[in-house]
């Protein structure tokens, strides 16, 4: 997954058998949460920046980080350090939400915000490219953009939960803070469409 973001910058040791140790040298570089949320916004941005913010790169890279073990050996990059990669990304949105949510409800974010993660790449990809679909004027049937918002609402609510005030509070959040979505591979054409779209769908985000 992280491929691109860190063997560009000589994060990534290029010695084969390196996972363990490079992920003993992330733990040990990483002993305040400050640092580990930097660290963490640093990868993900540079991943960002290096498939050009395009989710479809992204899945592909996924699935090659978890179908070849030696992938993963050889690039130093184990699941373990990638999973702990992505909960210091997560929390360091958290503390975002934090200014705009109850402690009730960010204890309930907290708990869930992480449990889907690696689903948004697939959705985000398909949503990229219904919007290349549109924009080649060969537009999606209703069908396909219902299930789109299904889908995107489903991930929403398993973190922002079924409370139509929280999920209100957790969209004015995403739309007042852009640092919540640096390093996501969303930008403002794939959220205008997810609005239509669940707009559409009467089941506004």
């Amino acid at each position: 997954m992280f491929l691109f973001a860190c063997a560009h910058q000589g994060i990534v040791p290029n010695r084969p058998n390196s996972s363990t140790k490079y992920a003993h040298k992330w733990t040990a570089a990483c002993r305040t949460k400050e640092k580990k949320r930097a660290l963490s916004i640093r990868w993900m941005t540079l991943l960002e920046r290096d498939t050009d913010g395009d989710p479809r790169l992204l899945v592909k890279l996924n699935l090659m980080h978890d179908s070849e073990p030696s992938m993963q050996a050889h690039i130093g990059i184990p699941t373990q350090l990638r999973d702990y990669v992505l909960r210091a990304f997560s929390e360091s949105k958290l503390l975002i939400y934090e200014k705009y949510l109850s402690s009730e409800v960010i204890r309930f974010m907290r708990a869930n915000y992480g449990k889907h993660a690696m689903d948004w790449p697939q959705l985000m990809a398909d949503v990229r490219d219904t919007i290349d679909a549109i924009d080649a004027g060969i537009g999606p049937n209703t069908s396909q953009t219902g299930e789109l918002a299904r889908r995107w609402l489903d991930l929403f609510r398993s973190y922002a939960s079924d409370d139509p005030r929280t999920q209100a509070k957790s969209l004015h959040a995403l739309q007042a803070e852009p640092d919540l979505i640096t390093g996501t591979c969303v930008d403002a054409s794939l959220l205008a469409f997810v609005r239509e779209a669940t707009a559409n769908a009467a089941q506004p985000l």
